[in-house]
């Protein structure tokens, strides 16, 4: 076998991965413990499998793929004061303070996983048209009752709206008993597996179809949001990662439609969590109240309505 590729160029490429060398005799060692260990466990104590995958796999990222360049997701980084504090299985003092001093309403999403796939809780605040990460709590491995328990700390703040929850596969569950529990008016689910309507942004792209898979509609919303830049979030690589997962794949009869890659870090659980969020905000799929005014007839002009 050759040891070159041919690149699209028609140069030729010689790749030699950390997996390939390690088959060939080199040996790899833990940097704590300086024992030999294999490319497996070396990427799994890697804390961003992406970097890991372009440094020793030679597995580069293709950005005409991604639905987040790196520019729209940067340009939405911020230091400012009141940006979210990322928590880890819990809510802080500090976290849950900082959401109960908000000035407008907040609207949260619930991107439900439990043994594999973390579990994403995503606070977002609206002032004047942009979105502000108040708050984010990651689960990871966390039973569903004490997945709801930290929901309802967050629904005692008096300031929250609306939460809506991923209701695919075992988060029926946690919605059902979350509902039940803080009422139908502050809990809504999404099932990913279902389909709506095409929405306006995604009829605008020249799609002739009726009806899209929800969580393409989701996706194309988040775009819609980091394109007109109305969104602050705080810096984490993670959540940075996450946000780049999802990518458009055009399949042989010419459809594009939006996936997420799974790899050892997840499932894009942040990027849902944040989808979600924004359709509790009123987002493209199902505003999360409807209304209609009316008037008073006449004989009831002097009741005092």
């Amino acid at each position: 076998m050759s040891p070159y590729i041919i690149s699209k160029g028609g140069f030729k490429v010689s790749r030699v991965t950390r997996t390939m060398a390690h088959a060939m005799g080199l040996e790899i060692y833990d940097s704590q413990t300086r024992e030999a260990i294999t490319p497996e466990q070396a990427r799994a104590q890697a804390l961003d499998k992406a970097a890991y995958d372009q440094n020793y796999e030679c597995l580069f990222e293709d950005e005409s793929l991604a639905l987040l360049s790196h520019e729209l997701v940067t340009a939405a980084e911020s230091d400012e004061d009141g940006v979210a504090q990322i928590c880890e299985q819990d809510w802080t003092v500090d976290a849950l303070e900082l959401m109960r001093q908000a000035n407008s309403p907040l609207y949260a999403g619930l991107d439900v996983g439990r043994k594999v796939d973390l579990s994403v809780l995503t606070v977002l605040e609206r002032v004047a048209g942009v979105f502000y990460v108040r708050g984010m709590l990651r689960m990871s491995k966390m039973r569903l009752p004490e997945q709801e328990e930290r929901l309802k700390r967050l629904c005692q703040c008096r300031q929250v709206r609306q939460v809506c929850i991923d209701m695919t596969g075992l988060g029926l569950g946690l919605f059902e008993y979350a509902q039940r529990t803080m009422g139908e008016h502050m809990i809504s689910g999404i099932n990913f597996s279902s389909s709506v309507s095409a929405t306006k942004v995604i009829r605008e792209e020249g799609a002739n179809r009726q009806t899209v898979r929800v969580t393409e509609a989701m996706a194309m919303e988040v775009l819609r949001v980091y394109e007109d830049r109305r969104i602050r979030q705080p810096r984490d690589w993670q959540l940075r990662e996450d946000l780049r997962r999802p990518g458009k794949v055009t399949t042989p009869a010419g459809r594009v439609s939006i996936a997420a890659t799974r790899n050892g870090a997840g499932h894009a659980d942040h990027f849902w969590s944040l989808a979600l969020a924004l359709e509790a905000a009123g987002g493209s799929v199902a505003a999360p109240f409807q209304w209609q005014t009316f008037r008073l007839k006449p004989k009831y002009a002097d009741c005092g309505l």
